[in-house]
């Protein structure tokens, strides 16, 4: 039998034809890399000053010392780039190199040691989603973590140096922010504070706020105990407790239910004897008043959305005021909850239009005087920018003073400040009821637009002194 005589050149024919195909799909991707379209994206974190290159961007619990930048296109990742202090190309804005067309940006600034392992292999967007911020089981430290994004971002190819791909995103903390100030009722009474608690805070929380943080599951909580090595002794006017300062803990999102919801706790000596005050974080407590202590159906808050719950990206401020020794009734709380952006002192008052209407609209440093204990003013102002932002109302003597709200009379503690023409809500203060409030007594009235207080004239002067005041003078 003969055998076939052209095997060879058979597999010589079919090694040609691989190395042919190789060399096409090489030059494929070449000829693809040369036509690639390319633009330079210039992003900014939108408030934050620059500073030299490498150097932390600012301080405190607004310090930066990290920033990892995810662009997608589309659900394609295409950049997962950090940048950190000591590198050259740490500097506010960052340049990114990418490809033209519609991208979603994602920014994680502050990342720990284990989310950076977790960050590093994120390849899609719902990865991105699925992280969680690190398990904590005590207040959070600084610098914080923080996360921000931009949605369809338009990338062009950019022959003009002068032509720049800007995008700005504003960073949001993974956190919230909580302060403490006490003061007691009666200049007779003699009150020290000598432990503080705050009970049952989340552990966990999601890196971004999409899916929202109640989907953790299971959550794991934990207490925040501190025995003040100096008691605070209280005065009849606010004193911070310095020496636990502000703290810091992930959002517990409660839909206005209590189980679980972070309580505050207070051990003081009340006259020399040992007494434990319990209130819910964000629950307005007065005596006697429309609220019942402990009942999260009759909770007042201020925004309303918060009742019982602990949000990020929220400043909280807690007025306790001590007049007795009733657990759940004897601390007073006044809980303002003001937006916590990142960089609140670089708000520029001028961007703000608030226009105070008082009949009549005494000058600075001269009050508007209640007259009677059942009698309440109204201060009529009208703010019209800028759109979007938050403004709230504060008193800073909440012992003898409170705040009405009532949708009826147009009357309102906060809201969206929503352009044009503006809107034209009654801030009313009335005596606080239940209470003997004695002539003389006084309290000045503070606007804030987006947390940042706004000046009562149009001077550009804010703070003690040049506030409107508030007086009881029967």
């Amino acid at each position: 039998m003969k055998k076939t005589g052209y095997s060879y050149s058979l597999q010589a024919i079919i090694l040609a034809l691989a190395l042919m195909t190789s060399l096409a799909s090489c030059l494929s991707d070449d000829l693809l890399k040369e036509t690639e379209e390319r633009g330079l994206m210039v992003l900014s974190l939108k408030g934050v000053q620059t500073r030299a290159a490498g150097d932390p961007l600012l301080t405190g619990d607004e310090e930066i010392t990290k920033v990892r930048i995810f662009v997608f296109a589309g659900e394609t990742l295409e950049v997962n780039r950090l940048f950190q202090t000591g590198e050259e190309t740490f500097n506010n804005p960052f340049i990114l190199d990418v490809i033209t067309g519609n991208k979603d940006v994602y920014v994680v600034a502050n990342e720990s040691p284990i989310l950076a392992t977790e960050l590093s292999s994120v390849t899609t967007k719902a990865g991105l989603f699925d992280v969680l911020s690190d398990e904590i089981a005590a207040p959070l430290a600084l610098p914080l973590p923080m996360t921000g994004y931009v949605l369809n971002v338009p990338v062009i190819e950019q022959p003009d140096p002068a032509v720049r791909n800007e995008v700005q995103v504003t960073l949001t903390r993974v956190a919230a922010k909580i302060s403490l100030q006490f003061k007691k009722a009666s200049e007779n009474d003699e009150v020290k504070i000598t432990k503080i608690s705050l009970l049952s805070n989340t552990g966990k929380t999601t890196l971004f706020p999409v899916p929202p943080a109640t989907a953790v599951s299971p959550q794991s909580y934990w207490d925040f105990t501190t025995t003040l090595d100096n008691p605070l002794e209280l005065l009849t006017a606010l004193s911070p407790v310095n020496e636990i300062g502000d703290i810091y803990v992930y959002e517990n999102i409660t839909e206005g239910i209590k189980t679980n919801a972070t309580q505050l706790e207070v051990e003081a000596l009340f006259n020399d004897v040992i007494t434990t005050y319990r209130v819910y974080i964000n629950e307005n407590i007065a005596t006697p008043g429309t609220g019942t202590p402990g009942d999260p159906s009759s909770s007042s808050t201020t925004p309303g959305d918060h009742p019982y719950s602990i949000k990020r990206g929220y400043h909280y401020k807690l007025n306790g005021t001590i007049v007795n020794m009733g657990a759940y009734s004897s601390l007073l709380l006044d809980t303002e909850v003001l937006p916590w952006n990142l960089l609140q002192s670089t708000f520029n008052y001028e961007y703000v239009n608030a226009v105070f209407q008082v009949a009549p609209k005494p000058p600075v440093g001269s009050p508007v005087k209640i007259t009677s204990p059942t009698a309440n003013i109204n201060l009529n102002f009208k703010i019209i920018a800028p759109v979007g932002r938050v403004w709230s109302v504060s008193l800073t003597n909440t012992a003898d003073f409170v705040l009405i709200k009532d949708a009826a009379t147009n009357a309102y503690t906060w809201g969206t400040i929503g352009g044009g023409s503006g809107s034209w809500p009654d801030i009313r203060i009335a005596l606080r009821p239940g209470v003997t409030v004695s002539p003389g007594a006084s309290t000045e009235v503070i606007v804030r637009v987006n947390g940042v207080e706004i000046d009562f004239d149009k001077s550009g002067t804010t703070g003690p002194g040049n506030r409107l005041v508030v007086i009881y003078q029967p």
